[in-house]
């Protein structure tokens, strides 16, 4: 699979800070795919909120991720 670089805006149009847990990392001490979707789930949470919205009512409709 080929690497894929993101270019960041700067300043950052949203900044969350997470902690990791220990149940996160893997036995490889990496963090785990399955804790960065929980992560990244939680991050794109807490922009919603800080917008006033909701996953679940963004003007009376949800959120649908399909990829």
């Amino acid at each position: 699979m080929a690497s894929l670089q993101i270019d960041f805006p700067e300043p950052a149009l949203f900044r969350h800070e997470i902690a990791v847990r220990i149940g996160d990392i893997n036995y490889g001490n990496h963090l785990g795919h399955d804790a960065l979707v929980s992560l990244l789930h939680e991050a794109r949470a807490q922009l919603l909120r800080a917008h006033g919205l909701e996953e679940g009512n963004i003007d009376g409709r949800g959120v649908i991720l399909t990829e």
